[in-house]
């Protein structure tokens, strides 16, 4: 297996994926250049103290803390590969960050509970307000972002298998998602009685599975109109983008990610 397929593997979108393999392209043009003649067998014989040798070179070089963090975790993930290959038998890479590097924190993070009360509270008196509670389903438990969610096509639906397929696009890695059972009736319904309606008021076929207001294509408008009605509701509630870290972020407490 090749270092760009055990990243795709892993679910690393495409642009992460070259990112990385740039990287690690300059790590080994380092190596090679640093090393003395004759040591060919360079995969096996990286150490600790060439991994710091690297980062003193980036530093000269005038990069910044965070770049060469970067260009770090390149190197960890091919070293994690190499390891699972059988090329090497340790990772000098696994535990070394750099300290006082500057990370951004997710805050404003909602609980399950939280998140199910936006979707269980949800009024489903006309048909924009079912249409909005199915959408928020797909976000709050599926955790798809809104731009997956503008592309989604009633044919990416598998009901009878219970999934729905997100295809990858430039930025992000496709995947196929389980949904809940109830939410299995939901969309069955949507599809069947709440989409035509809509499609009528249009007045024009879409191919796309979530319509929007009016005769608008797009979807800005209306996920503009639901999250205010959500905030206007919710005082703990500050957007679309909170709802998908709060998934992931309950995600990872009970699932080895």
């Amino acid at each position: 297996m090749t270092f760009e397929k055990y990243l795709q593997e892993k679910g690393l979108a495409k642009k992460t994926i070259q990112t990385y393999s740039f990287n690690v392209s300059l790590f080994e043009e380092w190596l090679r250049t640093c090393l003395p003649a004759g040591r060919a067998e360079l995969i096996q014989e990286i150490t600790y103290s060439e991994l710091l040798n690297f980062i003193r070179n980036r530093r000269s070089l005038g990069e910044s803390r965070n770049l060469i963090a970067n260009r770090l975790t390149a190197v960890r993930w091919w070293l994690r590969w190499q390891k699972g290959e059988g090329l090497r038998t340790t990772n000098p890479a696994e535990n070394l960050f750099l300290k006082g590097q500057k990370r951004r924190l997710p805050h404003d993070l909602l609980e399950a509970e939280q998140l199910e009360i936006l979707y269980q509270e949800f009024p489903t008196e006309t048909i924009i307000d079912q249409r909005n509670k199915t959408m928020l389903g797909l976000l709050v438990h599926q955790g798809i972002t809104t731009g997956e969610l503008a592309r989604l096509e009633p044919l990416h639906l598998n009901l009878e298998a219970g999934t729905i397929r997100i295809f990858p696009t430039k930025q992000s890695n496709g995947r196929k998602l389980e949904l809940k059972a109830f939410q299995v009736l939901e969309l069955y319904r949507y599809q069947l009685e709440i989409r035509p309606k809509l499609l009528e008021e249009k007045g024009f076929d879409s191919p796309k599975l979530i319509l929007s207001n009016g005769s608008s294509a797009s979807l800005g408008n209306t996920l503009q109109i639901l999250s205010r009605q959500l905030k206007n509701q919710y005082s703990y509630f500050t957007g679309f983008p909170q709802i998908r870290a709060s998934v992931i972020a309950n995600w990872l407490k009970t699932h080895p990610l």
